[in-house]
């Protein structure tokens, strides 16, 4: 082979194996899912945070933290509810300005998929 043959080759021999030890990039189907590592499992993504409600709308909860920093948590028909009392609640009770405790998994979005959430008593302290 002539010396650009050869250049050219191993060029195009490192972009197909990555460039400095990277690994190449590769390109998904569209239908494709995010695949978990092995030996992770789903609760492995669990995420608490206590906050208050700032506003609950089409099944999606804006809780503010105590460092004001907003999650949304989506709310669904799964979504464990218990009142401050320890009854079981429903959607209906979650309203801005309660406070609550909230257990779900992290999602790649950004919000939490609500699998638990306690309403905490009003004599709970308030937020700064």
């Amino acid at each position: 082979m002539t010396g650009t043959k050869v250049l050219m080759f191993a060029l195009l021999a490192s972009l197909s194996v990555g460039v400095a030890g990277k690994a190449s990039r590769s390109v998904a189907a569209p239908n494709a899912r995010p695949v978990r590592p092995v030996g992770l499992a789903a609760q492995d993504s669990s995420f608490t945070l206590e906050g208050k409600v700032t506003e609950f709308v089409k099944g999606k909860l804006t809780v503010s933290t105590e460092d004001n920093i907003i999650f949304h948590v989506r709310v669904d028909d799964r979504t464990d509810i218990k009142r401050d009392d320890g009854s079981a609640g429903s959607a209906k009770d979650l309203r801005p300005g309660i406070r609550v405790k909230v257990a779900g998994d992290l999602e790649e979005s950004g919000e939490i998929k609500g699998e638990k959430i306690e309403i905490e008593p009003k004599s709970a302290s308030p937020q700064k």
